[in-house]
């Protein structure tokens, strides 16, 4: 306060701290790369210095798959305030999945918004689970049909390219024998039937059958062993 014959003294200091706040902005410079079908690489650095709002602790990386078993959310301790390019590998993710990445910071206060999302689909893996619910049919004593449904949807891991299917007979037969069935344009993801029929097998003989499922990766294990017998044939009368 002042008179007019002066300025009176000053008072105490008081030190008022302000409330903290969550940063005001996301990382910066993200990249994203495919490195194979379970993992992802990325880069990225915190927010300018003035969008901190406090002490940055961690990110938070959000992947967004294609359900609630495919999403999840990485929490990496930041080390450094200073600006540096952070380099991560997130894994293990599932095969062949679209997801959306964004990029959040923490401090002691809260979580700021995440960046802009990036999207990308891991890459191809041969499928990780066997053709479903094969069943046989002997049509004649020289034929059998074979019914399968795919692999489930999340074990295909790509396009179903072929089904390799294998049988051997109880009876003459050595070696097993193999047929394929091929699609040019695989519907992704597989979910009808396949109907298969072999011919030119031997009479009244017990056929074991399997079956595997194959993209432009690799196949599958084989199925259980499915035993079918062919039809007896007809007596000819004289």
């Amino acid at each position: 306060a002042s008179t007019l014959i002066g300025p009176g003294p000053f008072t105490q200091f008081t030190t008022i701290i302000t409330q903290a706040t969550p940063p005001s902005s996301p990382p910066i410079d993200i990249t994203i790369s495919v490195i194979n079908s379970t993992a992802i690489h990325s880069t990225w650095r915190i927010p300018d210095e003035d969008e901190h709002n406090g002490l940055l602790e961690y990110v938070d990386i959000r992947l967004v798959g294609e359900d609630v078993e495919t999403s999840r959310i990485i929490t990496i301790p930041i080390t450094d305030n200073n600006g540096s390019l952070h380099s991560t590998i997130l894994s293990p993710l599932q095969e062949y999945i679209n997801y959306s990445v964004s990029f959040a910071v923490r401090n002691g206060a809260g979580l700021s918004p995440h960046s802009n999302p990036v999207y990308l689909r891991t890459d191809q893996a041969a499928p990780s689970d066997t053709p479903q619910n094969v069943t046989t049919e002997a049509l004649s004593p020289t034929s059998i049909s074979i019914t399968f449904y795919p692999p489930p949807e999340i074990d295909q891991n790509g396009p179903i390219t072929l089904y390799n299917i294998s049988y051997l007979g109880e009876i003459f037969d050595t070696v097993t024998h193999y047929v394929n069935t091929s699609f040019t344009n695989p519907i992704y993801p597989a979910v009808s039937p396949v109907f298969v029929n072999i011919t030119r097998l031997e009479e009244y003989n017990n056929y074991t059958v399997r079956v595997r499922a194959m993209n432009k990766i690799g196949g599958s294990e084989l199925t259980t062993g499915v035993i079918q017998i062919t039809d007896e044939a007809g007596q000819i009368l004289v």
